[in-house]
């Protein structure tokens, strides 16, 4: 199954105010630039990596970036959830940010939490 479609399909079955329903719609369609056109399974860590250290979302505000990031997530426990796939992409990213026009996005997985 291809990405978008299943990420449009996941949407429309959400719950969401008109203007929560916008926001992510808009989360949605810069995550589907990066991995829209791929089968499920075959995303992968470094496919997730590429969305969330494109230059184009330094540009946007964090709120956009962390929504972003939990878009993403929650469609890919649901994948998961309903045995499409037991990758998860997603997994190895604790939490995204952004700190003074640096870049800094990814937290790697569990070792990072580890030392926190």
């Amino acid at each position: 199954m291809i990405f978008e479609e299943y990420a449009r399909d996941w949407l429309e079955r959400q719950i969401f105010s008109k203007a929560i329903r916008k926001t992510t719609r808009q989360s949605l369609d810069y995550i589907c630039k990066g991995i829209g056109k791929k089968d499920i399974p075959e995303i992968t860590d470094t496919d997730v990596d590429r969305i969330f250290t494109n230059e184009q979302l330094f540009r946007r505000q964090i709120d956009f970036l962390e929504r972003t990031f939990r878009v993403l997530d929650n469609i890919f426990t649901e994948i998961r959830e309903r045995g499409i796939t037991t990758n998860d992409p997603v997994l190895h990213i604790l939490r995204p940010w952004r700190c003074s026009g640096i870049r800094k996005s990814l937290t790697y997985t569990r070792e990072r939490k580890a030392e926190a």
